[in-house]
């Protein structure tokens, strides 16, 4: 009878907090780059003369978000 169904070699498995902080990064790389897009985009519209009042707030709110994820991907600082 052969045992191909277990695995015996235990593979390190990594550090939970390590993983978190992985997928954290990756998040923020990917919410950054969409942020930026979106600035392209409203630089554009703003040039072909849609309406400034409304491109002013959509920035407000982009400059938001980015402030937000910058905070929660900061790394933990304790004194």
């Amino acid at each position: 009878m052969s045992n191909s169904g277990e695995c015996s070699a235990e593979q390190p498995q990594p550090e939970p907090s390590m993983v978190y902080a992985e997928k954290l990064r990756q998040w923020r790389e990917t919410v950054l780059e969409a942020n930026r897009q979106f600035e392209l985009a409203m630089q554009v519209a703003e040039e072909s003369g849609v309406n400034s009042g409304e491109i002013r707030s959509k920035r407000g709110l982009l400059m938001m978000v980015n402030g937000c994820v910058e905070m929660m991907g900061a790394p933990n600082c304790s004194s």
